[in-house]
């Protein structure tokens, strides 16, 4: 039985073969556009795309629109470097001289993957094919993004790096799980998010957790500020570019993903918008994909995003519009774990209740609830109110001391807690906290008894060092 095929870019060769060979493929049309392709796939004159030219202008918004529209890809190509990248995109590539024949087997087994769970690591192939006989041609394909996974092949780059490898030594075949998302959030106002998610993140670091700490909070970031990395560029808009492109690469030192030392904990930062107004420039399908990328290079991510989570029910029905809020709502809708943060005041406390009322509806992920600037003696009384006005099957879990002096020479310093004012009260509590939620055990570090009486003043340390371009 034929199927019919679109062209995305001019090959004359590859159409002469394809079209040499009845019965197995037909040509409906070649297109040189994405939003031509797109529509010719809407239009329901085809299901399959064979990528023969143009390759730089396939991205991971190209390729998801295509998947959405109920297409399959494959890429016709002999450039290595080009074969790599569409392959972390997920798209499969067959050599420049492969036949009709070897083509249209490659785009049966392009079916996208059924999946049953939210979680990555819950997906499941439910792909049924005939493997062909000679699978010489073909390139191995990315489970992550919905395609089959064939075992023998490798990503056409790697042939290079193994064939560097010195003798005696095997590369890693077993890959670890995917790392964790926890997303810090809170209720209106600024009750510490920023602050809370540097020092969640240092503390699992100095824990022996690989971490990556995001900022996402697209109306008012402050997290390059806090650490002074006082670039103006954006770490998470080159974040997005490149992970849409497919030239993310989790081991380089970028201004996307920055490595960062504060005191003895090393960590990877991805800064935020430099100016809110940029916002639309990390959409929701961008920043899906680019926590996923992360999550598969670090144990553990953590995001610090805006308080805001309102969907806008006049274009949601517009699946295509970015909506200003995106940012937070992808975060929330990814997250393993969701830190909700608050202060216990007036104003904080009932802000708190109506946040962390509103989460369940938000995130699927685990919710802890944390109390911050907690002045001694406090943390009875707020017990007494949750228990009276907050919403049921949650309670506070953590209380953070109110400690102004410590953090204050932590934010003069540019720093963390546990580098500036290490016996900080404050600091004692994040530190448990952080290593109950990362699930990274006893830390690192000698455990440090909380100074008393709540303040503790201390010479405050250096600020940390960058490197990679912020």
């Amino acid at each position: 039985m034929s199927s019919s095929v679109v062209l995305f870019g001019e090959s004359p060769d590859v159409f002469a073969r394809l079209e040499s060979e009845v019965g197995l493929v037909t040509v409906v049309r070649v297109c040189t556009d994405g939003a031509e392709l797109l529509a010719t796939l809407a239009a329901g004159l085809a299901r399959y795309v064979i990528v023969v030219d143009q390759f730089d202008d396939v991205d991971s918004g190209l390729v998801d629109a295509v998947h959405a529209a109920g297409g399959r890809l494959v890429a016709v190509t002999d450039d290595a470097k080009a074969a790599s990248r569409l392959f972390r995109l997920g798209v499969g590539s067959v050599g420049s001289s492969a036949s009709a024949e070897v083509i249209a087997e490659a785009l049966s087994r392009a079916e996208p993957l059924k999946r049953r769970g939210r979680r990555r690591a819950e997906t499941v192939d439910e792909f049924e094919s005939v493997i062909p006989d000679d699978l010489s041609q073909l390139h191995g394909v990315e489970p992550r993004t919905g395609l089959p996974h064939l075992p023998d092949i490798e990503d056409p780059a790697n042939e290079e790096n193994q064939s560097s490898q010195p003798e005696g030594i095997e590369p890693e075949t077993v890959q670890r799980e995917p790392g964790r998302i926890v997303v810090v959030w809170s209720g209106a106002g600024a009750p510490g998010r920023s602050f809370l998610s540097i020092e969640l993140a240092t503390e699992a670091a100095l824990a022996g957790k690989s971490v990556t700490l995001v900022d996402a909070d697209t109306r008012a970031s402050s997290i390059a500020a806090r650490l002074g990395m006082l670039g103006e560029t954006s770490g998470i808009v080159r974040l997005c570019r490149s992970v849409e492109a497919g030239t993310f690469s989790p081991n380089s030192d970028t201004d996307a993903h920055a490595r960062v030392r504060i005191g003895k904990a090393i960590l990877r930062v991805t800064t935020g918008l430099p100016r809110p107004s940029r916002w639309q420039e990390v959409g929701k399908a961008a920043l899906k994909r680019s926590l996923e990328a992360l999550r598969e290079a670090s144990e553990l991510v953590i995001v610090d995003v805006a308080a805001p989570a309102d969907n806008d029910q006049d274009i949601a029905f517009d699946t295509f519009a970015p909506q200003r809020d995106d940012a937070t709502l992808t975060a929330l809708e990814m997250a393993d774990d969701v830190v909700v943060i608050g202060t216990a005041d007036a104003v904080g406390l009932p802000r708190l209740m109506r946040a962390v009322g509103q989460a369940p509806e938000l995130t699927q992920g685990r919710i802890s609830v944390v109390v911050n600037q907690v002045s001694k003696g406090a943390a009875r009384g707020v017990k007494l109110a949750w228990e009276r006005f907050g919403p049921k099957g949650f309670r506070p879990e953590v209380f953070i001391p109110k400690d102004d002096a410590a953090v204050e020479h932590a934010l003069d310093a540019a720093t963390a807690l546990s580098h500036a004012v290490a016996r900080s009260a404050a600091r004692g509590a994040i530190r448990d906290f952080a290593c109950s939620l990362c699930e990274c055990g006893e830390n690192l570090e000698t455990p440090l008894k909380a100074a008393r009486g709540g303040l503790f003043k201390a010479r405050v340390k250096g600020a940390p060092s960058v490197t990679g371009g912020t």
